[in-house]
């Protein structure tokens, strides 16, 4: 897989961030720590999430026996007839119709899903750890905050610290 280095513009970060008291009264400034330095990368995060979304599927299949659940045999070659099984019954207008084929009403599928498949995707943990390191960084990029539906357009500060 090719790993994208292209990243999100980050803004000027300022280190210095005002925290407030729930008055909304300014009381002092401290630094920020160097987490919300960290660039955001789309690629990682879309993998993050993709494989996040795939853990929460449920296997499923079709059943073994769907498709063959008739009373059908071949009639065998020399009846000017394909060798498909065939219904067995009389007095009915299924008898003598194709059954169990993939082509045939009522037959099996061609290639039936079966759970022996990869659902789950595992994440590595330096990845795991990135994005969540990223989801902090882009909380102070007002434009990402606002994209992601957040009014802040009356905060003087972003990340507003209380």
């Amino acid at each position: 897989a090719v790993v994208s280095t292209q990243s999100t513009g980050m803004s000027a970060i300022n280190s210095e961030v005002t925290i407030h008291n729930p008055e909304n009264e300014s009381k002092k400034t401290t630094t920020l720590p160097n987490i919300f330095n960290t660039p955001v990368r789309d690629d990682l995060i879309q993998l993050a999430f993709k494989n996040m979304r795939m853990n929460t599927r449920q296997a499923y299949s079709v059943s073994q026996t769907a498709g063959k659940r008739h009373s059908a045999k071949s009639l065998g070659p020399g009846r000017a007839l394909a060798r498909v099984p065939r219904v067995k019954a009389s007095g009915t207008r299924r008898s003598g119709q194709a059954a169990e084929a993939n082509f045939a009403r009522g037959g099996r599928m061609a290639c039936p899903t079966n759970v022996q498949r990869k659902w789950k995707r595992m994440t590595p943990r330096t990845v795991r750890r990135i994005t969540a390191a990223m989801g902090i960084a882009a909380s102070t990029i007002s434009s990402m905050v606002e994209a992601r539906g957040h009014r802040i357009s009356n905060i003087q500060q972003i990340p507003l610290v209380v």
